[in-house]
């Protein structure tokens, strides 16, 4: 039985193909390898000759070059849309029997798309195919050959049988073997000339370069393996160092995750904090205030039938126009002012610029004496009086030390009320802050 059908163009892959050759009958023998073919005889229908000859063998190698998808014929067709095409019709015998048919792509050659075929050869595009370089011709043979193994026949036999039959003519100018396919299907009753007999001394020379050859495809195959086995490592440790990032990556953003619930969780209990906070020193306040009152049994509380002045009514601070130095100034107040010729009490309620609430209360006459207050600055009492023209001053203290002073005007129109803070700070900066409020209507 033939086992390896080399179908090929000679104007495409005749030098690749005859090195194939050799490479072949050097590692199955002559009798198992077709290569060109020649004997059909007069009358014959030459394509039961092909479809007989692929029938015969076990696997059919297509020798893919660049020029074999495109190849024409002398008047100018592709040579593969013609149905009695030689290369077409070895192909389509094989594929049509299901015999294994392995692309040989060589000098350039490309697997051709399934679009670009004709229907008996589309499954062509789909079948793995094997790659001959000629920098790398000793190890992609040897690569061949294991495919092939399966597919071949018998034990191998020694070289020198029957020899090569010529099977079809793969229409080059310069073979001697021409068959012309126009005179087969007119029905000429000669017979094309055979491809010439290999010379004798070949039968020589084929063991000594087998040898050489197989003991190269060894080396090649040894050098092949090491290669892809440090593909392998290589790929392993690249797959190790991305899971190893991929790992850091996900334990920062837990940490992250976890860094910014404890934050929140502590603003969460700060602002709580504030608020009690706040609360207590309201509380505190109101004793303050009552043990004044106390003390100073004479004191005027303030009379809210008494006529009340430009400062009285509800402010609203404008973020846009007021100066924090140092900052930052307060998201929001609203103050609830109650002032008339002796008295002024302000009652105010804001959040700061981290969030937590904001309470401003003070209670007291225009006698320059110290009431209690709460959210002044550091300001633990206040002490107010009037100025020429209508406004107002009060200084802040501190365990009886002035800390600042607040000078307040209300616009002539009666709409912008302006507090002017001049004083020190907690850690001793100076303070220079430009409030201004804004009355609200119908909230007194």
């Amino acid at each position: 039985m033939r086992a390896i059908f080399l179908s090929y163009r000679r104007d495409d892959a005749e030098g690749e193909a005859g090195r194939l050759f050799d490479d072949l009958i050097s590692e199955f023998g002559v009798d198992k390898v077709f290569m060109d073919v020649a004997g059909i005889e007069p009358g014959r229908d030459f394509r039961k000759v092909i479809d007989q000859n692929v029938a015969s063998c076990g696997v059919l190698l297509a020798m893919i070059g660049k020029g074999w998808i495109d190849a024409k014929d002398d008047a100018g067709r592709r040579r593969l849309d013609d149905p009695v095409d030689f290369v077409r019709l070895e192909t389509a015998s094989a594929l049509r029997r299901d015999i294994p048919v392995i692309p040989v792509l060589v000098h350039g050659g490309r697997m051709p798309r399934a679009e670009q075929l004709p229907e008996d050869l589309k499954d062509l595009a789909y079948r793995n195919a094997v790659e001959l370089t000629h920098a790398r011709w000793d190890s992609d043979v040897q690569v061949l050959i294991k495919a092939l193994c399966p597919n071949v026949s018998g034990a191998r036999e020694e070289a020198g049988g029957k020899g090569t039959e010529l099977v079809l003519d793969r229409r080059s100018a310069k073979s001697t073997a021409r068959v012309s396919q126009e005179r087969v299907v007119g029905g000429a009753s000669s017979a094309a000339p055979t491809r010439p007999t290999k010379k004798s001394w070949r039968r020589i020379v084929v063991p000594v370069v087998a040898a050489v050859v197989i003991t190269a495809g060894v080396l090649g195959m040894y050098e092949y393996k090491k290669a892809e086995e440090a593909k392998v490592r290589q790929a392993a440790a690249e797959a190790a160092a991305n899971q190893a990032a991929e790992d850091q990556r996900a334990a920062t953003e837990r940490e992250a995750a976890r860094r910014a619930a404890e934050r929140q969780t502590a603003d969460q209990a700060a602002a709580t904090r504030a608020a009690v906070d706040q609360a207590a020193i309201r509380n505190d306040l109101r004793k303050k205030q009552e043990y004044s009152r106390q003390q100073s049994p004479n004191e005027v509380a303030y009379d809210p039938s008494a006529a009340a002045d430009e400062h009285s009514g509800t402010w609203k601070m404008n973020a846009a126009k007021t100066i924090y130095s140092p900052g930052p100034a307060p998201k929001e107040l609203t103050l609830k002012i109650e002032s008339d010729q002796n008295h002024i009490k302000i009652n105010g309620d804001g959040t700061n610029a981290n969030g937590t609430p904001l309470h401003v209360e003070y209670d007291a006459k225009f006698d320059g004496k110290d009431y209690p207050a709460t959210g002044i600055g550091d300001a633990d009492t206040m002490s107010a009086k009037r100025l020429p023209g209508g406004g107002i001053e009060t200084q802040q203290k501190k365990g009886g030390k002035v800390m600042g002073t607040i000078t307040s005007v209300v616009s002539k129109d009666g709409k912008t009320r302006t507090s002017t803070w001049k004083g020190k700070g907690a850690q001793g900066r100076d303070i220079n802050n430009v409030v201004v409020f804004d009355k609200q209507k119908n909230l007194r």
